[in-house]
């Protein structure tokens, strides 16, 4: 799990110039961070409404992107 973000950096970095890389990886933190955050807020406020309502969501929301993917790529081999 360590290793996602080195590879990740490292992959993006090549598509900007040196002086614009700082920039890149400050806006990929900040939209994971924000991302993140809203994400726990959310999830904080269903958990205080049940326990096992995000349980019920995850698995739909899994379920979801099960079919997607199916429906994406069945003409794939």
């Amino acid at each position: 799990m360590n290793i996602v973000n080195p590879i990740w950096d490292s992959f993006m970095m090549r598509f900007f110039t040196k002086e614009e890389r700082a920039t890149a990886v400050a806006l990929r933190n900040f939209s994971w961070t924000t991302t993140f955050g809203i994400g726990q807020l959310i999830g904080g406020k269903i958990f205080d409404l049940s326990l096992v309502m995000p349980f019920f969501i995850t698995g739909i929301l899994y379920g979801f992107s099960m079919i997607a993917f199916w429906i994406l790529f069945s003409k794939e081999e």
